[in-house]
């Protein structure tokens, strides 16, 4: 399990933009997706809300894997500094 504490903001211009998803903690999250990713463990991402944060984390990772993610912002509203820095970091663990 890999509990992670951060506020759904996206504009790093947000008064409270301090509180937002962290690069360290989008390292945190790639490393845990990258360890388990072909175990046949089948993850969940919640949020409070349920719409933004947990569907940006997974967006990522099924961009990362190269599969579908049309689903996650049709029917959602990823947040996109989650979305972008996971990816970032998924990204950065293959090449690095």
């Amino acid at each position: 399990t890999l509990r992670l504490t951060y506020w759904d903001i996206d504009n790093l211009e947000h008064p409270w933009a301090n509180k937002c998803y962290s690069y360290e903690q989008a390292e945190q999250t790639a490393a845990f997706l990258k360890k388990y990713k072909n175990t046949g463990v089948e993850f969940v991402a919640h949020c409070e809300g349920g719409i933004c944060r947990s569907s940006g984390t997974l967006a990522a990772f099924v961009r990362y894997l190269n599969l579908p993610d049309k689903v996650f912002f049709e029917r959602y509203r990823p947040n996109m500094l989650v979305f972008n820095r996971l990816l970032e970091k998924l990204q950065e663990v293959d090449s690095g």
